[in-house]
């Protein structure tokens, strides 16, 4: 199936998962969902995709806007706690399979790169807590108060659902100025402790927390999760910026075979030089980003159980001896690696 990226023009784009069920939150408290987005120029399909690419400063507009339509100062709270597990879909399936909460928060630092490349998960940890933190790099204000209050609720939400656990934070801060209306912030995060314009978002649990069971617990899709995800795992591990956009927008090609730098330099809102230029500084190129995916649609096919030729068709060669010579290439490379 393919999905459909909104990009907008006015700045560099930013992947978000939280747009859909804002808006879904809005309908809910009675407002005109299309009217909003035509109010604010925004493409109507937005209610429904899964993500979208805006500016950071678009998307924190839109949350305003949505909170202020909604009257609703914890509008982030209230919609982080009724996330679905599809909204972070392979991070939340992955740290929701984990033995132990400590293993879970492990994780979202190595999947984060899957949704947002602009994101970093960071951990600390000391003798008596750990520590979570959402930076976004130059942005200290972060997703602005109510993403950055909807990313923290919906962590800690699931904390609290996966362990059977009402587990209160040590302490909670926030990239945003303190809103009039902290101690209401405090009595939803079961928190006494908060801190504002701290350059990032996130909590600390005590380390004793660390080891309680996740009533999720899957250790089959875990390893599964982790084998077919390791390649683009790997990939961005290595790529920051906009080698990283790129390959999603790769991904999202209706057909490998039709994918040209300028259809994902339009959906990335750059030009083909620009893009060209940023992937040369970043050491890699057009055509190897494209070897990348397909050699990852590849292993996922040949696991589906799919023949050589369909396998060659769904990525785009026009000839099974094309692909036959690209598999093997790739297998080579792997091997001497």
């Amino acid at each position: 199936m393919r999905v459909t990226v909104v990009a907008l023009v006015r700045g560099r784009p930013f992947r978000s998962h939280i747009v859909g069920p804002v808006l879904a939150y809005l309908e809910k408290r009675g407002v005109d969902v299309r009217a909003f987005l035509r109010a604010r120029s925004l493409p109507l399909e937005s209610a429904t995709l899964p993500y979208v690419d805006w500016p950071l400063v678009e998307l924190r507009a839109f949350l305003d806007a949505a909170a202020e339509r909604a009257d609703e100062p914890l509008l982030g709270v209230h919609v982080g706690r009724a996330l679905s597990r599809s909204t972070w879909d392979l991070l939340q399936l992955n740290c929701l399979s984990a033995a132990t909460l400590g293993d879970a928060l492990e994780n979202i630092p190595r999947y984060i790169a899957l949704f947002n490349a602009d994101v970093e998960i960071v951990l600390g940890r000391d003798e008596d807590a750990t520590s979570v933190s959402h930076v976004i790099a130059g942005h200290a204000e972060g997703l602005s108060r109510h993403g950055n209050e909807l990313w923290l609720a919906a962590l800690l939400d699931r904390a609290r659902s996966a362990t059977g656990v009402e587990l209160n934070p040590l302490e909670c801060w926030f990239g945003h100025a303190e809103p009039t209306n902290s101690s209401a912030l405090a009595e939803a995060f079961g928190c006494a402790k908060l801190r504002f314009s701290a350059g990032s978002t996130g909590l600390r649990v005590s380390s004793r927390d660390l080891a309680l069971p996740l009533r999720s617990a899957d250790p089959v899709l875990l390893a599964v999760l982790e084998r077919l995800t390791e390649p683009t795992r790997a990939a961005l591990s290595e790529r920051k910026g906009v080698s990283a956009r790129a390959l999603w927008a790769i991904e999202e090609e209706p057909s490998l075979g039709e994918a040209s730098i300028r259809s994902v330099a339009r959906r990335l809102a750059v030009s083909t030089r620009s893009l060209q230029r940023s992937l040369a500084d970043e050491r890699t190129s057009f055509r190897t980003l494209v070897e990348q995916v397909r050699r990852e649609r590849a292993r996922a096919l040949f696991s589906a159980g799919c023949s050589p030729d369909e396998i060659a068709a769904r990525l785009g060669y026009s000839e099974r001896s094309a692909f036959v010579r690209a598999f093997g290439r790739w297998s080579r490379g792997e091997h001497e690696r």
